[in-house]
């Protein structure tokens, strides 16, 4: 039971994204001011990705990891207070979050258990650390420069983030889908009856 537990960050973190893609969704057709979402929504995410983590890292690691959430809530905060005043997409933020999530996924990655598994392509933990640091190392100059690109000409920016974020949100999604379905126990015989 225990190895089905620790994905429950990660449904946790779904059922937030889910929402949170609604309320802004809603709020957009409202017409009402959404950005302050992408603001918690990202404490919210890199909380959760991290208590994941924790479970599938050695004890000094869990430590740096466990440690790195504070100091990214007081990182993010502090830029979404006194850079954005939560009224500006909140790039910095995220790209904040993504170097922090790639070191942690390079981390998992160069140290899988090659015995765990009879194929690293096998392994839950591959595609998961896998999928992030493809999603935040490809959407880190566009995040960067989104805010930017926004004041100059909105509608240009809202398609240039459109045509580089949805590939790699597709891309993520996928690598979290076969995660997901590697860590499917399976048996070895059908049983019909």
């Amino acid at each position: 039971m225990r190895g089905r537990r620790r994905y429950l960050p990660l449904c946790i973190l779904f059922a937030i994204t889910v929402s949170e893609e609604l309320i802004v969704a809603w709020m957009v057709a409202k017409k009402l001011e959404f950005i302050w979402i992408y603001h918690i929504y990202a404490l919210f995410e890199y909380t959760l990705l991290c208590l994941y983590f924790m479970q599938i890292t050695p004890p000094k690691i869990r430590k740096l990891v466990r440690y790195s959430i504070p100091l990214f809530a007081i990182i993010s905060l502090s830029i979404s207070q006194w850079l954005y005043h939560y009224a500006v997409f909140p790039g910095a933020n995220i790209n904040t979050e993504g170097i922090f999530l790639c070191i942690i996924c390079t981390y998992v990655l160069l140290n899988l258990d090659i015995h765990e598994f009879s194929a690293i392509h096998k392994n839950p933990d591959f595609w998961i650390s896998l999928g992030l640091l493809v999603f935040f190392a490809g959407t880190f100059f566009s995040n960067g420069l989104f805010t930017y690109i926004l004041d100059l000409d909105q509608q240009r920016a809202l398609q240039l983030f459109s045509i580089i974020n949805k590939p790699f949100n597709l891309i993520l999604y996928a690598c979290f889908i076969i995660g997901f379905l590697c860590a499917i126990p399976r048996t070895s015989t059908l049983r019909l009856s």
